[in-house]
């Protein structure tokens, strides 16, 4: 039986997404890659938002939290039966089993999930036997063994669900050197930084996040000096914004300055240049 318990008990993540001229790109790629069933290949340099887009487009946020409560049942909200798509990332170390009592997992979670949004009177009209997987979004690709990429393809010929998988740049390449799953991609994504507008975009909102008090006057230098040291690499402005925030509350300030903000540059764990 189904506990009818609300899916907003269950706390999800607190920030924002921002879905940018980037994401949207990605998203059509995923969308493309799913509904024509193919292979899909998304390469790009680290930190310009790979990861924080795959988990917004198949709403794992929300899945890893249910996940997370185990066995513990409500009725979920009626959105959920639309939800397609699994986000794995392979262990650093793993073997071919590995990998599929992982994912054997994480796809029948995603049918109970699914389940969870019929009250027990519309249970006994389903069957819950179908699984709702049409894609999986594979990220850290290049960490995939051969094993680990033939047993993707084997998913991807067998139970016909589309795959996308994730990397750094010249994971193509390598994925180049196996034809039989080479010839099988039919879409190629390159995720690029960010622009100047998204960029300020992106600071727009976060600043809200991050600076709760109205009167906080931010300079148009220092928006400048973010956009210029970060050079849209996304995890990199947060980090630098999640800096200029520190050095503002320890220091009482009210205002952000081009100073604040290489100040704030310089105290980063790994530095920028």
């Amino acid at each position: 039986m189904i506990d009818n318990i609300s899916a907003s008990m269950i706390k999800l993540p607190d920030q924002q997404f921002i879905e940018t001229r980037q994401y949207r790109r990605f998203a059509e790629f995923c969308q493309a890659t799913k509904h024509s069933n193919y292979i899909g290949l998304c390469y790009g340099p680290p930190g310009v938002g790979k990861t924080i887009s795959a988990r917004h487009y198949s709403n794992w946020d929300f899945q890893e939290t249910y996940l997370e409560h185990g066995m513990k049942r409500f009725l979920a909200p009626a959105e959920v039966r639309d939800y397609d798509t699994v986000f794995f990332t392979p262990p650093v170390v793993h073997t071919a089993r590995d990998l599929v009592n992982r994912l054997t997992n994480l796809r029948k979670w995603l049918s109970i999930f699914v389940v969870h949004t019929y009250a027990p009177e519309e249970l006994t009209q389903l069957n819950t036997n179908v699984d709702p997987t049409k894609l999986i979004i594979v990220d850290e690709a290049d960490r995939l063994s051969t094993q680990g990429l033939e047993y993707f393809r084997s998913v991807y010929d067998e139970d016909e669900i589309s795959v996308v998988f994730m990397g750094m740049p010249g994971v193509e390449k390598r994925l180049a050197r196996y034809p039989q799953l080479y010839s099988r991609i039919g879409f190629v994504h390159e995720f690029k930084t960010l622009s100047h507008d998204e960029m300020s975009l992106v600071i727009e909102s976060k600043w809200k996040e991050l600076l709760t008090d109205d009167e906080v006057v931010i300079e148009d230098e220092a928006q400048s000096a973010l956009i210029r040291i970060t050079q849209g690499n996304f995890r990199l402005l947060l980090r630098l914004l999640m800096q200029v925030e520190r050095l503002m509350r320890i220091n009482e300030l009210t205002t952000v300055t081009k100073g604040l903000v290489e100040a704030a540059r310089d105290v980063l764990i790994i530095g920028i240049s």
